[in-house]
């Protein structure tokens, strides 16, 4: 297995299991729980760490929660740095990735309406092109913005990066010198959701597991 993606749902009757799983995480990340005024939101970052623990757990690598922390670009990594991890939430879904092979970022969004026009200041020319002649244009934004997140996530600096400043082409794109490859993988109907790595895919397995809430939580 050389990518790990794993992915779950948020589901309320959970939420008391959950809360019995905060004090395995530092201070810090337990106030930042506390902090969110809804409980799915809450639900969802917690469940994050939990699949990361289970993608480590699938590894073989031994893990404890206090080994995340934050860089200067705010993006969690691992202190050590010798296995590379992202989460992505949307709706119900909760998705983590993990490798050994390079810097990963992993983007999920549940497919729904929304102005993409308002946005196009975050657009290339070429992708407005694209997804105003596209038949589904909800499902064709989400499309362009799940491999560009994935992409911005990958390179871990986020939003200091200016979307329309790079392209993905043929699932490939160029930041800052920094060159990446873009997968489409599948999770569940209604969303996309769209895999980057600093290197190309070839030869490279990708291993997806749904999990069980439950199975999770009593991990």
């Amino acid at each position: 297995m050389n990518i790990v993606i794993l992915y779950t749902t948020v589901k309320e009757s959970l939420h008391r299991i959950i809360e019995e799983k905060i004090a395995l995480f530092p201070l810090d990340f337990q106030n930042e729980i506390r902090n969110y005024a809804n409980w799915a939101d809450a639900q969802k970052s917690v469940l994050g760490r939990l699949l990361l623990q289970e993608g480590m757990n699938r590894i073989g690598r031994t893990f404890n929660q206090h080994e995340v922390f934050y860089n200067n670009f705010k993006k969690p990594i691992l202190k050590s740095n010798d296995v590379k991890f992202n989460i992505s939430h949307s709706g119900e879904l909760v998705v983590c990735a993990l490798t050994k092979h390079g810097n990963i970022g992993v983007d999920v969004e549940k497919i729904r309406y929304i102005n993409w026009e308002e946005l196009k200041s975050q657009m290339t020319n070429n992708e407005i092109a694209i997804i105003a002649t596209s038949k589904n244009k909800e499902e064709a934004f989400f499309n362009y913005w799940t491999k560009k997140e994935a992409v911005l996530k990958a390179h871990g600096k986020g939003l200091l990066v200016d979307l329309p400043s790079f392209e993905v082409i043929n699932n490939k794109a160029e930041i800052e010198a920094c060159h990446y490859f873009t997968k489409e993988v599948y999770l569940k109907t209604g969303y996309k959701s769209h895999l980057a790595i600093n290197s190309n895919f070839d030869g490279l397995s990708i291993d997806i597991h749904e999990i069980d809430l439950v199975k999770i939580a009593n991990c």
